[in-house]
């Protein structure tokens, strides 16, 4: 006969509490990790991409309760809209590099449930994997964008009329302008920018915001110390960050 179990007295995200350690068994399969964490480089680069790549507004609207979970919608229905892939276009279209990630959505998608709890108890180690992750779908989209070019132009070039000439109405080409033997033929696709290459030299940052919780300056505790936590106030003066120690010398 089984015997009934007490209940646990574990946290759950149920109390919204980051400290949770339900993070530990979401998501994931890699069992390398950063020291003192449970970070894992490669499983939170792949939540990263999956979602900034397969996140749609419905999951948003079915957590703030403006969608029943399970509902058929139709393909052109604004909760299907790839919110953050249409954000990125617009980054390289506009050579933008900041991208702002509302927290509140990555616990609205079930795949980042843990990476949401891991941005706000380790931020110094998981924003770095989100600003590579934002960068390695940058170049998918800008390699697919110059794929489309491409073909664009091949199309145009099919289309265009042929320019051979007509030796009974054109008069002969002289030989000034006949092509060299041996010379370079000309780039397929001049007009076409090197997307990749730009993207490639840019620096891309993740600007998180909108966690569950704010709190005020005077609540902030040493159990804060390297969290991600959110601040209101009123800024009304703003100075440069004075170090404790500039230069340090040590005579034995």
């Amino acid at each position: 006969m089984p015997v009934p179990q007490a209940a646990s007295d574990t946290n759950t995200f149920s109390n919204l509490n980051p400290d949770t350690s339900d993070a530990d068994v979401l998501g994931g399969n890699s069992s390398r990790v950063i020291w003192g964490t449970n970070v894992s480089l490669v499983d939170a680069r792949h939540a990263m991409k999956d979602f900034l790549v397969n996140f749609q507004r419905k999951y948003r609207m079915i957590q703030d309760g403006e969608l029943e979970e399970g509902m058929n919608l139709p393909a052109d229905h604004p909760a299907m809209a790839r919110e953050y892939v249409e954000m990125m276009k617009m980054m390289l279209e506009l050579s933008i590099t900041p991208l702002n990630l509302d927290a509140r959505n990555l616990k609205a998608y079930p795949p980042t449930r843990k990476l949401w709890h891991q941005l706000q108890a380790y931020p110094n180690e998981i924003i770095p994997i989100m600003d590579v992750a934002i960068k390695d779908v940058m170049l998918e989209l800008a390699e697919k964008k110059m794929a489309e070019m491409r073909l664009q132009v091949s199309q145009q070039q099919r289309n265009a009329p042929a320019r051979g000439r007509d030796s009974s109405s054109l008069p002969p080409m002289l030989s000034s302008d006949a092509p060299t033997p041996g010379a370079p033929s000309p780039a397929p696709f001049p007009d076409i920018p090197n997307l990749a290459s730009e993207v490639d030299n840019s620096t891309y940052n993740v600007r998180p915001f909108g966690l569950d919780k704010t709190i005020n300056l005077r609540e902030l505790n040493p159990a804060d110390m390297d969290k991600l936590v959110s601040v209101k106030g009123l800024v009304i003066r703003t100075t440069p960050i004075i170090p404790d120690m500039k230069e340090g010398k040590h005579t034995p």
